[in-house]
């Protein structure tokens, strides 16, 4: 008989003598209700199938909701597992706060309570003082309901019963049709979701040719739902591979394939490619901001400023005790002290309102880049510059300068570069005068005059006063040599070395002195050269 030691955890009639460890846990796939599970003896494939009971959809809304009410519980030093009911009920009233309906907190509560502890006197999600509190919060704020229009059933059949259904001698056999399935699918259908999908329009019935048979189809809006969990995906990009659940999505990815932008702002002459974008849009010319933060009064043009908006609430509500009705007056201080920098970085001093954005800033620190692109390899700092570089390598360059022809990414860019062309420089230094095209490269400029320079470098300590300065000088460090001749093989670590170069190739000089009209390749050989004339 083998050692139990050297086979893993010894199995005594099919159940674990000891439970695995939490990483284990997660190595077979399964939640921290089914570590309750095997705690209690059962075995892996035992804990599997109950956890089958749920569908996938619900498992997956159930760990969402579970993985908020951990990070809460973690910020106050508390055992999501184990916390008493007086815990999560302040977590549902600060949820409550934030306007989330009494349906998203009934969610929360049963999540919770599917991973939660069972308590001495039952499951969490009855316990006396949680019905109360969901009780009492459906009295505080009542949902309103969107009823669809009633019908009688009896007043349906009634109908059925006179023309153009009856006499069955004398009714159209398409008519005769239509009431038979109408008949068997209101004796048959379990949900009256499924009775509702059911539509007599052309596009959703079919006649079978040569017969006298009806097949009722579900509507398009039920075959469209029924793709988030199906995951079918039958639209595909003419352009590329992508592939969409619906026609209407397909046809707006396609427009960045063919610049299309037939919506066009009625205050300005801007286009966009899909309605949604306008209507955002417009919002800057009218200042409307219907989106409202219920903890704190404050408006936002669009719903997902709000959604980042409301995490604030949830992320810095720490250490401020039990919050009631008394309390909500003081929302909008908590919030001014809540948007105050509270997160420094310890190498340069920048601040930040939310500690993910200091942890992606100490990236330019510790030159981690944990995107990196599966087609050249090139690593970024964050997802978000990822996804804009793998635009190159679909070709994706939409936005052509009317002057030069020179392409760019983003409209962005394309609004940056045509100040080369206007030569327009609005925004001028206060200290010495020096105007610049862009407001970020004046910002830039004044850090010469406050002397300030937070960007360091690890292995000399020489600082600098921007990050893109930095990345530069660190190639020096790291030998890196990103940017190459596209005519011979040698390498450079700056663009404009590479450029400077190019010129050799291209025998290039587009530097003029206006004293003799000789041409240099460099500017610096023509300051030089310049010199011999003052002389």
């Amino acid at each position: 008989m083998a050692d139990p030691s050297e086979g893993g955890p010894a199995v005594s009639g099919g159940k674990l003598s000891s439970p695995p460890s939490a990483r284990a846990v997660e190595t077979m796939g399964l939640s921290p209700e089914g570590a309750q599970y095997l705690e209690a003896g059962l075995s892996v494939e035992v804990v599997k199938t109950i956890l089958s009971s749920r569908t996938p959809s619900t498992r997956r809304l159930y760990g969402l909701k579970w993985n908020v009410f951990s990070t809460w519980c973690r910020e106050r030093a508390l055992d999501p597992v184990n916390c008493p009911v007086a815990s999560v009920l302040e977590f549902s009233k600060t949820a409550s706060l934030l306007g989330l309906p009494l349906s998203t907190l009934k969610v929360y509560v049963a999540a919770i309570a599917a991973f939660h502890a069972p308590l001495s006197d039952g499951p969490l999600g009855k316990h006396q003082l949680v019905v109360r509190f969901l009780h009492g919060t459906w009295r505080i704020r009542p949902m309103a309901r969107t009823r669809i229009p009633t019908w009688d059933l009896a007043v349906v059949l009634e109908g059925l019963a006179e023309a153009p259904f009856e006499p069955l001698e004398s009714a159209k056999a398409k008519n005769l049709t239509l009431k038979m399935a109408f008949l068997l699918a209101i004796t048959s259908l379990k949900r009256v979701g499924d009775l509702q999908a059911l539509s007599v329009s052309s596009r959703c019935l079919e006649f079978a040719p040569g017969r006298v048979k009806a097949i009722l189809h579900p509507t398009e809006d039920l075959k469209k739902h029924q793709r988030i969990h199906t995951g079918e995906k039958p639209y595909m990009c003419s352009h590329c591979d992508k592939r969409f659940s619906r026609s209407g999505s397909r046809k707006k990815h396609e427009r960045i394939h063919t610049g299309e932008k037939p919506y066009k702002c009625s205050h300005c002459d801007k286009r966009f490619s899909d309605s949604g974008t306008l209507k955002t849009h417009e919002r800057i010319h009218t200042g409307e901001k219907p989106y409202h933060c219920t903890a704190c009064g404050k408006s936002f043009t669009q719903s997902s400023n709000l959604h980042s908006h409301t995490k604030t609430h949830i992320k810095f509500l720490q250490g401020e005790g039990p919050m009631d009705e008394n309390e909500e007056v003081n929302e909008v201080e908590k919030h001014q002290r809540r948007s105050q920098k509270s997160f420094t970085c310890t190498q340069c001093g920048k601040s930040f309102t939310c500690k993910q954005s200091l942890e992606i800033h100490m990236r330019i620190h510790t030159r981690e880049k944990p995107f990196t692109c599966d087609q050249c390899g090139k690593s970024f700092t964050q997802q978000g510059h990822l996804q804009g570089h793998m635009k190159i390598h679909a070709g994706e360059k939409l936005h052509e300068c009317d002057q030069c022809g020179k392409t760019f990414l983003r409209a962005s860019d394309l609004k940056s570069h045509m100040t080369v062309h206007s030569q327009e420089k609005p925004h001028s230094c206060s200290l010495c005068g020096k105007s610049f095209s862009r407001l970020q490269s004046l910002q830039v400029h004044q850090k010469i005059h406050t002397g300030v320079r937070n960007h360091m470098c690890f292995e000399c300590e020489k600082t600098f006063i921007t990050a893109a300065d930095l990345r530069k000088h660190q190639r020096i460090h790291t030998g890196e040599k990103p940017y190459k001749c596209s005519h011979c093989d040698k390498r450079f670590n700056q663009a404009g070395s590479l450029k400077s170069h190019e010129r050799i190739h291209t025998g290039e000089k587009p530097y003029h002195c206006t004293a003799c009209g000789k041409s240099f390749t460099h500017s610096s050989t023509l300051r030089i050269h310049s010199k011999t004339h003052i002389k």
